[in-house]
């Protein structure tokens, strides 16, 4: 079994069973935290959390691998880009060295002052000029990075997967709705944001499956959306593109046909019937997430006792 965008899988795991608005907060925390921590360690810890939650509702390792495609790309892309924008200059900027000869109060990997400088000053792609006096390079500090942000991304994707791998789509739109309740205080529908946001949520498998029919549709008349010139394969996704555009704007107004026939007032005054309750599992889980949100917390702020953690912790306790 593949993993889906957007779609549900039914299983039996307890990651399934846990109260929807718990896993949409889940979510929304963890990719606040992914981007806000500035510890190595800490990103890595978050990181270790959402895999582990993942193999718990996919059952499934191999997954794990398959989503590492996008973080790679993107961690080819701004490895590119930083090779382009960071030099000597920029690297003193970013670990705060000054402008004297003096060698920086930094530690790497638990080395010496003199070992850290040649750990950053190390370059891959030694600094040299391409075409119109534009420098390029690839460093250290370019490569930490890159590979930060990819693990950042990578995390997210991870995070994403679990809430819509584990969650019915009606589930999920009332959990929107619930978390948004307090907005109706300054007079916002939130019930028609809600299902606003779960009519897009279930068009997106069905817009990937039809994307899919139309690129075996083209490709049997000879388009070919892999191989050839960058300009060949940009009229390729035209092919695509296009027809995808008029067949989303088609099913959207046969549901808004189908909704009027079976009038819907988007403005009626609704009752409930599913209530959400948290359970023993939701309560264990938020107490876990609290934890983890407290740690980082900790880190950031440099409460926790650095000098007394275990050594491997120092080596790896490092601002990205």
């Amino acid at each position: 079994m593949q993993i889906s965008v957007a779609k549900y899988v039914q299983q039996n795991t307890i990651i399934h069973k846990m109260d929807p608005r718990l896993k949409i907060a889940f979510n929304i925390l963890f990719a606040v935290l992914f981007f806000v921590t500035t510890h190595l360690v800490t990103v890595l810890i978050l990181l270790l959390s959402t895999l582990v939650f993942f193999y718990i509702t996919t059952k499934k390792i191999r997954h794990i691998f398959t989503l590492m495609k996008l973080p790679l790309i993107i961690f080819i892309i701004m490895l590119i880009i930083y090779g382009f924008i960071i030099d000597q200059n920029n690297i003193n900027a970013i670990l705060g060295i000054e402008k004297l000869n003096k060698l920086p109060k930094y530690r790497v990997l638990g080395l010496n002052e003199q070992q850290s400088n040649d750990f950053i000053s190390w370059y891959l792609v030694k600094p040299s000029t391409i075409f119109w006096n534009i420098k390029f390079s690839i460093g250290t500090v370019s490569i930490i990075r890159s590979l930060v942000l990819a693990i950042r991304i990578y995390g997210m994707i991870i995070s994403t997967t679990i809430l819509t791998y584990s969650t019915k789509p009606f589930l999920l739109t009332r959990a929107i709705e619930d978390l948004i309740l307090p907005l109706k205080l300054l007079f916002i529908p939130t019930h028609i944001i809600a299902m606003i946001i779960s009519i897009a949520i279930r068009f997106i498998p069905t817009l990937l499956l039809e994307a899919t029919r139309i690129m075996k549709a083209q490709s049997s008349r000879g388009v070919d959306f892999k191989h050839g010139k960058i300009k060949d394969k940009i009229k390729s996704l035209i092919t695509l593109i296009i027809p995808l555009f008029v067949l989303a704007f088609s099913r959207a107004e046969d549901l808004s046909n189908a909704m009027d026939v079976r009038n819907y007032d988007v403005y009626a005054k609704r009752s409930r019937y599913r209530r959400l309750v948290f359970t023993k599992i939701d309560y264990l889980f938020l107490l876990v997430f609290i934890s983890l949100i407290t740690l980082t917390i900790l880190m950031e702020i440099n409460i926790i006792p650095i000098s007394q953690l275990p050594k491997w912790w120092l080596y790896t306790n490092q601002k990205i």
